[in-house]
């Protein structure tokens, strides 16, 4: 993979997670991780258990007895829902703070990336051997990569479909020489985040270029189920135009097989309605 410089200047200026974030990832990163750990890394950033707070008492929860504190809504949503609250309130900023997108950009941005995270998480629980919670941290994270474009230059001629590109990554290739998954798997590199996570942002819109044994493979092909799933859906990260091919080999490499994926498909859908809090955070 070759980066131009200004590629790697752009990604480097990408505004990084929060220390609360990253140490959030890290803990959930093993599989015997301690709960209280993730509630005493949360309770030392005021602004994120503030968030998470208000969060928790929105309408999406409809709560009879406000929750008042943080390990109150440790209690109330057990510590993997707190986690991943935890990170997209973080992550919200990541979107907010791109530069050149409208309004409408950036929330149809973000809701995809949310999108794809719960669709990545429930994928996960019904797939064996896998971390849901490192899918929903991957879904919400696989599509950074692109903030490091300049995004005019991308979106300029409409959407890819009749000219010279067929999706969104083919038009990436043609005009900076590498994609966004290959960009992103570099910025996960540098956060140092866990290597699973690298590998399988890196590879999430064509899962069948790794090898089907490497503990990666299967997560990457989560989110790229998972995300072809979300745009069917209308929530696409652009508002035209293919993302990527789908790779329906993938589904193989899950053990998934069509009719548990139509059982899949409506719960995933209810749960991201029900995520309406954490799709308008900034509201």
């Amino acid at each position: 993979m070759t980066v131009s410089a200004d590629l790697l200047d752009a990604l480097d200026a990408i505004k990084p997670l929060p220390q609360v974030a990253l140490r959030v990832i890290s803990i959930t990163a093993d599989p015997d991780y301690d709960v209280q750990k993730v509630y005493q890394t949360v309770s030392l950033d005021q602004a994120v258990t503030a968030s998470v707070l208000r969060l928790v008492n929105s309408t999406a929860y409809a709560l009879r007895t406000p929750v008042s504190s943080l390990e109150h809504a440790l209690r109330f949503m057990g510590a993997r829902n707190l986690a991943n609250m935890v990170l997209s309130v973080c992550a919200t900023d990541l979107v907010e703070t791109q530069k050149g997108l409208t309004k409408a950009a950036k929330e149809r941005i973000w809701k995809h990336a949310v999108a794809v995270a719960i669709a990545s998480d429930e994928l996960a629980r019904c797939s064996e051997d896998m971390r849901p919670d490192l899918a929903f941290t991957a879904g919400l994270l696989h599509d950074l990569g692109r903030a490091a474009y300049p995004y005019d230059e991308l979106t300029e001629g409409g959407a890819p479909g009749d000219g010279e590109d067929d999706c969104w990554i083919d038009r990436e290739k043609r005009l900076f020489g590498v994609d966004h998954d290959e960009l992103g798997g570099l910025l996960m590199e540098r956060w140092k985040l866990p290597k699973e996570l690298q590998i399988a942002i890196g590879h999430h819109s064509d899962p069948t270029r790794l090898d089907e044994s490497q503990e990666s493979a299967k997560l990457a092909a989560v989110l790229h189920l998972a995300e072809v799933r979300c745009s069917g859906m209308g929530l696409a990260a652009f508002e035209d135009g293919r993302e990527a091919p789908l790779q329906a080999r993938v589904m193989q490499g899950l053990g998934l097989s069509g009719v548990e994926l139509a059982e899949i498909w409506p719960r995933i859908g209810d749960q991201i309605e029900k995520a309406e809090g954490l799709l308008n955070l900034n509201a």
